[in-house]
């Protein structure tokens, strides 16, 4: 079986911005998001569906959320089909009330995401876990 690869957006100075955020987190939340990463990573795409994932729309359409709560709060990793079996990993939110926090969530992905299509290189394999 072909194992997904998963990449992470790379920002200034060549940082991974996930991997930044992951590394700032307590290990209980890093344990939660790396049971999260397994799980997506041994799924089909079509399978990658509610409560672990979900595909977003408006100012948002063509990114994916990956799901998960922790001590009562709900972090989403946003995120694109970058390939058949790859999936490139752009910001991390949180969810309050239905909307994203920061509220430009959607803007900056969307952004990073066009960097990343323009230059494979803005984004680098990753590995969690």
């Amino acid at each position: 079986m072909t194992r997904r690869v998963f990449r992470c957006y790379l920002g200034t100075g060549g940082k991974d911005v996930i991997d930044g955020w992951y590394e700032a987190q307590e290990e209980r939340l890093q344990a939660k998001f790396d049971t999260r990463m397994r799980f997506l990573r041994q799924q089909p795409r079509a399978s990658w569906v509610r409560p672990y994932f979900d595909t977003l729309g408006g100012a948002c359409a063509g990114l994916g959320e990956m799901r998960f709560e922790y001590k009562n709060v709900q972090y989403r990793v946003i995120g694109f089909a970058s390939g058949e079996m790859e999936y490139t990993w752009l910001f991390v939110a949180l969810e309050k009330g239905g909307k994203f926090v920061p509220r430009d969530t959607c803007t900056m992905a969307q952004q990073r995401k066009a960097e990343v299509m323009a230059d494979r290189g803005r984004a680098h394999g990753c590995e969690f876990d």
